[in-house]
Order: C-alpha cells, then sequence, then structure tokens
C-alpha cells in the first residue's frame, strides 16, 4: 500500500466518509499482510526444497565417490597383493632355478664320472645296466602275476564259499555210509592231516581192481577168456580127472567166472566208498 494513496484527511466534508475510507485502508492493510505472508511461507518452503535437494544430490553424490573410493582401494590392494604374490613366486623360481642348476652341475659330474668309468670298464658297466633292467622288468612281471593270482584266489573264495554251505547239508546223510572191511574208514571226525597218513600206510586194494564199471568195458574181452583157460588148463595138468564123465573145465569155469562177479561187486562197493570218503576229505580241507 503506497502512502501516496492516503487522502488528506481536512478534504472529508464529514466524518462518515472519513471512517469508511479508514475502514477501508485497514482492509486492504490487512489483506497486503496476509499476502505478504503468503509469499514468505512460498518463499522459505522453496528455499528449504531446494536446499534439502541440494543437500539429498551432494549426498548422493559424495555417497558415489565413496563407493568409487572403496573399490579403488579394493583394486589397489588385490594389486598389491597380486604383486606380493608375483614377488614370491619369482622368488621360488629363482631358488628353483639355484636348485636346477646345482642339480644340473652334479647330474653333468655324474656323467662325466659314468663315462670315466664306462670307458675304463668297458662293455661291463652297460651289462649290469641292462641286467638290472632285466630284473627290474622280471620283478615287475612277478609283482603283476602276484596281483593277478591273488585276485584269482579272491574270486575262487567267493565262488566256493556258497558251495560248501550248499554242501553241508548231504554231510549227515553221507556220514552213515560203512566202509569197505578191507580199507580203513575215515569218519568226518577225525583230521584230514591223520586220514591221508593212514591212507598212505593201507593197502590199495583198488589197484588190483578196476575203480569204475567203465574200466572193465574198455578193456580186451578176449582177456578174462584166456585167463580162464589157463586156469583151466593148470588144474587139468595138476589135477587130473579121475572120471571123464564129470566136466572139470565146465566147473572150473563156473567158479572163476562167480569168483570174477564177487570181485566186480567188491571193485564196485570199493570204489563208492573211497570216493564218498575223498568228498569227505575234500569238504573239510577246503578254506573258506
Amino acid at each position: 500500500m503506497d502512502p501516496l494513496d492516503f487522502q488528506d484527511p481536512n478534504s472529508f466534508s464529514n466524518k462518515d466518509e472519513e471512517i469508511s475510507y479508514w475502514k477501508n485502508a485497514t482492509y486492504n492493510a490487512r489483506d497486503a499482510y496476509v499476502d505478504s505472508q503468503l509469499e514468505l511461507e512460498t518463499v522459505q518452503k522453496q528455499l528449504a526444497d531446494a536446499s534439502i535437494e541440494a543437500i539429498k544430490s551432494s549426498l548422493h553424490d559424495a555417497q558415489a565417490k565413496v563407493k568409487g573410493l572403496s573399490q579403488t582401494n579394493e583394486v589397489l590392494m588385490s594389486e598389491v597383493k597380486s604383486k606380493q604374490l608375483l614377488v614370491e613366486e619369482m622368488q621360488r623360481l629363482k631358488d628353483e632355478l639355484r636348485d636346477m642348476n646345482v642339480e644340473l652341475g652334479v647330474l653333468k659330474s655324474q656323467k662325466s664320472s659314468r663315462i670315466s668309468r664306462a670307458s675304463l670298464g668297458g662293455p661291463n658297466f652297460r651289462v649290469q645296466n641292462t641286467e638290472l633292467a632285466d630284473q627290474n622288468k622280471s620283478f615287475k612281471e612277478v609283482m603283476d602275476r602276484m596281483k593277478g593270482l591273488e585276485s584269482k584266489i579272491e574270486n575262487a573264495r567267493s565262488m566256493v564259499s556258497p558251495l560248501l554251505q550248499e554242501s553241508r547239508k548231504y554231510t549227515a546223510p553221507i556220514s552213515k555210509l560203512n566202509a569197505e572191511p578191507l580199507v580203513r574208514s575215515r569218519t568226518i571226525g577225525g583230521s584230514p592231516v591223520s586220514n591221508r597218513r593212514s591212507m598212505m600206510f593201507e593197502p590199495k586194494f583198488s589197484e588190483h581192481i578196476p575203480r569204475k564199471q567203465g574200466e572193465i568195458k574198455q578193456r580186451d574181452p578176449q582177456q578174462f577168456p584166456k585167463k580162464l583157460n589157463f586156469n583151466v588148463e593148470n588144474y587139468k595138468a595138476s589135477n587130473p580127472p579121475k572120471d571123464e564123465s564129470i566136466p572139470v573145465s565146465n566147473f572150473t569155469f563156473s567158479s572163476e567166472s562167480s569168483r570174477l562177479r564177487m570181485a566186480r561187486s567188491r571193485a564196485n562197493k570199493s570204489e563208492i566208498k573211497p570216493n564218498i570218503s575223498k568228498d569227505k576229505d575234500e569238504l573239510q580241507t577246503v578254506p573258506n
């Protein structure tokens, strides 16, 4: 409100006009004050917003800079560590190079000494080297064979163990059989060593008699008639018949045939029973 807008109080004709004038002036002054206050508040808000935004933007910028600096710091630290590792690796390589040079010098000296020895000793040195190589090769072959044999033994044990478990079911009925009277009996209760020793000193009756019926069939069928005829002729020469009506040859033939039948039956029995006892020994001596 401009001060030039006020009128001179002496220019009013009456008091009512002066009162109305001053009322309007106060209203206008109040409105101007309110507007100025509102404008001041808006300006303050704008300033505050601008300052907050500036502070936030500066804060974001500072955070970004800090992140960038931390990343660069990490990169620098990794580079420092890699540099230290490279220094250590280089030192290790230098040490290895020095050791290799020392070993190379030792090998050169050994080679020169070997060459001098070989030149002095002649072909014997080479022969010794070849013999050592052959011995090493043969030792490796023997070890390989031993490993193969061990694996085969393990496989055999794994295959035999279920068979032993199944064969134990049949040991009870086999033990009830009686042995042949001419051969000593071998029971399950005796040890395999004692059974073997007893069999070593027993008379082998089965050597004189065929073990199988197939062997009797495979023999010459004319063998037994020849023996029979020979026995008949000896009997006739030693004991001539008093009466010619008695057929001596038929009698002797029948007696010899009966003896052969008995021998065959005994051979079959002796074959069955030693085989049974042999199966017992095998069942006892097989390793678990």
